[in-house]
């Protein structure tokens, strides 16, 4: 489950889209950039009725997904990825960048994967949160009853973050930090 709030540029962008392209044919498009899944039977895209007064105003589109066996064998077990594609864009620039780093448009993205009926030990070595001028991202994990609930929010507060940002101290450990926890995995034994 989540949802993905845009506004002013990025809003622009959706609307446009939207506008010229059906929501069925946009649904796959949309959740493979956004959450890093493939179009499921299962998913859910509310996108919101788009027309050309609309196209600064904020919007909102709530979608969900469900995967029965989201799960790979491992000598371990069987396991489940946790693997989002939004920490690349910080994660792929190099020191030798003479120029500015484009990420997207300001935006916040959650998205919560909840496992029924289960019990891991040592879950919370996935957690984290960070916060920086160009961006805030955490990893919570709760437990409510049998079930666990990963959510992960990405607030990205810049769209372009400037070459001597790039090279500073404080961008190189928001680097390490996404290195570190951008991919995981939950293996049940």
């Amino acid at each position: 489950v989540g949802s993905v709030h845009a506004h002013g540029e990025f809003a622009k962008d959706f609307t446009a889209t939207l506008m010229m392209q059906s929501p069925s044919g946009y649904k796959p498009v949309f959740l493979k950039t956004i959450f890093g899944v493939d179009d499921h039977a299962g998913s859910r895209v509310e996108f919101p009725e788009c027309t050309a007064y609309q196209i600064m105003n904020p919007l909102k589109i709530d979608c969900s997904y469900k995967q029965e066996n989201a799960l790979i064998s491992t000598n371990y077990g069987d396991a489940f990825l946790i693997n989002r594609p939004w920490y690349e864009d910080y994660i792929v620039n190099s020191l030798q960048n003479e120029c500015a780093l484009r990420v997207s448009f300001p935006m916040t993205l959650i998205c919560q994967d909840t496992f029924k009926n289960i019990s891991v030990p040592g879950l919370e070595k996935l957690a984290f949160s960070v916060t920086s001028p160009w961006v805030n991202a955490k990893r919570e994990l709760a437990v409510a009853g049998n079930d666990l609930i990963i959510t992960e929010t990405l607030e990205r507060l810049t769209s372009i973050i400037p070459a001597h940002d790039l090279k500073s101290k404080a961008f190189e450990e928001l680097k390490e930090t996404f290195r570190k926890y951008k991919s995981g995995a939950i293996v049940f034994s």
